[in-house]
């Protein structure tokens, strides 16, 4: 059994991706919620909100990719509406099937604009075009 050490759900990758984005964007002036339950009964992996912005992360650190496009979909079907919708993934691999089943995704067509799929480690540190 794999002890908790940060606060979030998931194995090790996941909960420190979690704890690192959260961090930074503390640090950017956001405040984070780890964990945050929709009225829907889902819980997003981190919300962090700044002067009206809110922005859903989720951590998707293993397979199988379309568990990811289902938390998508329970994201964007509650009252609560996220100006982005964040998938940090941990490799290219990833990242290619996600987007793949994203754009093929019906439930998702009309969210396109809202949601993103970068590397952890990337909107972990802030690099290029990945800062929250």
């Amino acid at each position: 059994m794999i002890k908790r050490i940060f606060e979030s759900k998931g194995g090790y990758l996941h909960q420190f991706c979690v704890y690192r984005i959260k961090e930074r964007a503390l640090r950017q002036g956001f405040t984070a919620d780890v964990e945050f339950m929709l009225s829907n009964g889902k819980a997003v992996d981190l919300v962090l909100r700044r002067e009206g912005e809110i922005l859903f992360i989720e951590a998707a650190t293993s397979e199988p990719m379309e568990k990811e496009v289902r938390n998508l979909v329970n994201n964007v079907t509650i009252e609560l509406t996220p100006n982005q919708l964040i998938v940090a993934v941990k490799d290219t691999k990833m990242k290619r099937s996600l987007e793949s089943l994203i754009a093929g995704s019906e439930e998702l067509k009309m969210h396109l604009t809202k949601i993103r799929v970068v590397y952890a480690g990337d909107l972990i540190v802030g690099k290029g075009k990945e800062a929250l």
